[in-house]
């Protein structure tokens, strides 16, 4: 892959903050630097909610001795990237190894017995509620900080966190690409705090029932489209993975059909656009371009699943609308779950909006 350090230097100059920057500069140095983690690592740290956990964490290290309770790969992923806090060790309650890095794991069982007041970083999202009422349920009820919480948070924040954007219109129209279990319509809702219709886009059979149930049992005003969103109408491959992770244009499993947004969504006054589709992002931008180009709505894409989208993408909007600002967030631990935010001037507090407000 060839970058042409014109694009590079014009979407530079059109990101928003000084966050945008790093995070930019971050994700071409992943790409071309034998040192990733370093670079994901400096990803990580924009986030608010680490540098708050970062920042409890130095507090509590001047009186007590920092633990990870679990070794998975969430327990892995802290240790590795969260690492300028003095880690002591891990406690697991089925432990399979004797080391993870440089610091013992021990299992917890022993760790009960000999507890003297350590705290306890909870490193799961999944499992968080459960380990929590394990250490409660044996007696450790102090010093428990729960970092599941703080992923599943960061979750919620994403595509809707931005401070500086704004809603468009009384009667917003979000679309959802990628719309999983629907809660992303959710959060769009507790965010615009107005009237909304979703259009949610989900070829995947079991997530299109999630989404389905989820936008009827809270009322919610929707069309859902049993189709993937591409730059043609066509057949694609579809690999299924479990969840949020199924990726269009995958070698096997099945065949589900594609569509342009602009196909469906020529009529609408579209006010938000949020995609996260695994690597699809750029071909179904492609099939929205009547649409983005018109209506210049917000944008929330994700830009991590290809090494080419964090300029391939804001690229092609720019095509569409050389007026867009641009700004980057970072919603994880690893490298993945960044979010490129593409505001028109209507969509930025302090700006004067279309007169719709």
């Amino acid at each position: 892959m060839i970058i042409n350090l014109n694009t590079l230097n014009r979407i530079y100059s059109m990101l928003g903050d000084d966050i945008s920057k790093e995070i930019f500069k971050n994700r071409i140095m992943m790409s071309v630097s034998n040192n990733e983690i370093k670079w994901e690592r400096g990803n990580v740290m924009t986030n608010r909610r680490i540098k708050e956990f970062i920042a409890i964490m130095e507090e509590q290290a001047k009186n007590r001795d920092i633990v990870i309770f679990g070794g998975g790969k969430r327990g892995k992923d802290l240790y590795q990237i969260i690492n300028n806090i003095p880690w002591k060790y891990f406690i697991d309650t089925n432990p399979v190894e004797k080391k993870i890095g440089t610091i013992p794991v021990i299992a917890y069982e022993n760790f009960v017995k000999n507890y003297h007041g350590e705290c306890i970083v909870i490193s799961s999202r999944i499992y968080r509620k459960e380990m929590e009422r394990q250490l409660r349920r044996d007696g450790i009820t102090d010093n428990i900080f729960n970092f599941g919480n703080i992923l599943e948070n960061m979750i919620q924040d994403q595509y809707f966190d931005l401070e500086i954007m704004r809603p468009i219109s009384k009667n917003e129209v979000f679309v959802d690409v990628g719309c999983y279990d629907g809660m992303s319509s959710l959060n769009f809702g507790k965010w615009c705090k107005r009237d909304f219709t979703v259009y949610a886009f989900e070829p995947q059979k079991e997530n299109f029932s999630l989404c389905k149930s989820t936008l009827e049992n809270n009322n919610i005003s929707y069309k859902l489209i049993q189709k993937g969103a591409w730059s043609e109408e066509t057949t694609l491959k579809f690999k299924i993975s479990m969840g949020m992770a199924s990726q269009l244009y995958g070698k096997d499993e099945i065949e589900v059909d594609v569509t342009r947004i602009d196909k469906i969504l020529a009529n609408e006054k579209v006010t938000f656009i949020k995609m996260d589709i695994e690597g699809a992002e750029l071909e179904a931008l492609i099939g929205a371009q009547n649409v983005i180009s018109n209506n210049k709505p917000i944008l929330a894409i994700s830009v991590y699943h290809r090494f080419e989208d964090i300029f391939s993408i804001p690229e092609l909007i720019l095509k569409y609308n050389p007026e867009y600002q641009f700004y980057l967030r970072h919603y994880s631990i690893r490298s993945s779950e960044t979010v490129l935010y593409a505001l028109p001037e209507a969509g930025i507090k302090g700006k004067n909006s279309r007169g719709a407000l």
